[in-house]
């Protein structure tokens, strides 16, 4: 499954918020789930530790204990770091505490 990020100017972005309150806009899984109104801002969210984080969570499913060995991190940086993926939607918590995605790759769309 695809994590779409959509680049586009803030009042786009708004004006298309709009559209799909409105109904006049359907929004299926090739619609993007999150979008920032610059490529800087996404890169700040979505930088290389970030990308490389979300690959070991793929992989493996570990705990933030897990996580911690396997980055040499500390539990404290992760966890800042798993929040800003967790209000993205890009993580998810297991019942066992399990770190879950269901995100093969990434894809950004710059909207002009």
């Amino acid at each position: 499954m695809k994590y779409i990020i959509g680049i586009a100017p803030e009042e786009t972005v708004r004006t298309n918020t709009i559209k799909i309150a409105k109904g006049e806009i359907s929004v299926d899984e090739s619609y993007p789930k999150m979008w920032f109104n610059s490529l800087s801002r996404c890169a700040e969210v979505f930088d290389i530790e970030s990308i490389k984080l979300i690959q070991i969570i793929r992989s493996h499913q570990p705990t933030i204990e897990e996580l911690s060995l396997l980055t040499n991190l500390s539990r404290l940086y992760l966890t800042c770091e798993l929040e800003a993926l967790f209000l993205y939607d890009v993580i998810s918590y297991g019942v066992d505490g399990k770190i879950l995605t269901d995100y093969e790759t990434i894809e950004i769309r710059i909207d002009l």
